[in-house]
């Protein structure tokens, strides 16, 4: 399966608008092709989930893609100063 995220298209900043962050169950090639559109199906999308997004406490210069544990869990997704937490239940 694979993970594909989304933030909104509204504003010029990304950290003003929640994302939407897609679980897709169908693998795709690495990156955007030429044509400036993303290998992705949304047929196969199994969930979608809009999540706000946040302020990292320092830069992030590296993609990453977390687990993050507290008094719940989350996939957490983060970049420069923004970051995304998506919460996972067993529920």
């Amino acid at each position: 399966s694979s993970l594909l995220f989304y933030y909104s298209p509204m504003g010029t900043n990304r950290n003003c608008a929640p994302w939407e962050v897609i679980f897709n169950e169908k693998m795709y090639g690495w990156g955007v092709g030429f044509g400036a559109k993303a290998s992705a199906d949304r047929e196969y999308d199994v969930l979608s989930v809009s999540v706000p997004t946040g302020q990292t406490a320092e830069s992030v210069e590296l993609f990453t893609i977390a687990f993050d544990e507290g008094e719940s869990l989350y996939l957490t997704l983060k970049w420069d100063d923004t970051q995304v937490r998506v919460p996972i239940s067993g529920e």
